[in-house]
């Protein structure tokens, strides 16, 4: 993703994505790290990236990640904090599996665009959607803000995407580093 502080200055040892679906993102990753893991709770999107990958996937609940305590130095968790009943938990379990001054990557819709939707295109798999803010608040329990701002990741438009990108910030970037 361009632009973004995704990617580690120095190589990574390890690269963690909590909800990693079915892996593009950890496998367009692995050139940064030694290690890339992707955690999903869905069999199915594990079977896809165990297919289509060549990154290790791991099936597991990112409420309880089956990783051990201070192994990552990246984790990131791209569109899946709005998926979770309890956010704390998902925090936590980031924070318990990075090494120190590892780095944490979020985004997530911001909810200052998606309630402009329309009905019909709302995703009602979102338990909770965060402003800017709110957001902020709550990772900032966990984690030192390194960079925040409104961010887009439109990719399904054709020759659109460039202006898309570059007029709507319907999602929230946070980089932050473990405390």
């Amino acid at each position: 993703i361009e632009g973004l502080k995704l990617r580690p200055e120095a190589k990574a040892n390890v690269i963690i994505d909590a909800g990693c679906g079915i892996g593009k993102l950890i496998d367009n990753l692995r050139r940064y790290s030694d290690i890339t893991i992707g955690v999903d709770i869905s069999p199915d999107a594990i079977r896809m990236a165990r297919e289509d990958n060549s990154s290790f996937f791991v099936l597991g609940d990112s409420l309880k990640l089956p990783i051990k305590n201070s192994v990552s130095n990246v984790c990131t968790c791209i569109h899946v904090i709005e998926h979770i009943n309890e956010p704390v938990l998902l925090l936590k379990e980031m924070r318990r599996i990075m090494k120190h001054d590892g780095k944490a990557v979020f985004i997530t819709p911001n909810r200052r665009w998606t309630r402009f939707m329309l009905p019909f295109l709302k995703d009602r798999t979102h338990v909770k959607e965060f402003t800017i803010g709110e957001l902020k608040i709550l990772i900032s329990d966990y984690f030192y803000i390194e960079d925040i701002k409104g961010f887009s990741m439109f990719t399904s438009f054709g020759i659109f995407n460039p202006i898309l990108n570059m007029l709507l910030k319907p999602d929230i970037y946070i980089s932050a580093v473990k405390k």
